[in-house]
């Protein structure tokens, strides 16, 4: 069993850029940290799970506003998951 209250995943088809998604998690005021980008390539899915430069500042961690929004960021053509700092995974 995989235990997370609360956690964004943000799907860009854009080419070749990162945008960000504006989302409200009803979480207020928290720390989200980036888990994973997944890219498809032509050999198969690169997992990023390290800091992923293409996200500049927020490139390990980002914050929700006062009522629970934040921009979300995914490179071009990837999936990215975003987890509520403390929420962490179990099984």
């Amino acid at each position: 069993m995989i235990l997370i209250e609360a956690m964004a995943v943000v799907i860009n088809n854009a080419y070749n850029r990162v945008e960000a998604i504006r989302m409200n998690t009803g979480r207020s005021s928290k720390r989200f940290y980036h888990l994973a980008t997944i890219k498809a390539t032509p050999d198969g899915f690169l997992v990023v799970r390290d800091r992923y430069e293409m996200y500049g500042s927020k490139a390990e961690e980002l914050y929700t506003d006062e009522f629970g929004w934040a921009d979300f960021l995914a490179d071009g053509g990837t999936v990215a998951i975003w987890i509520e700092d403390g929420m962490g995974l179990s099984s």
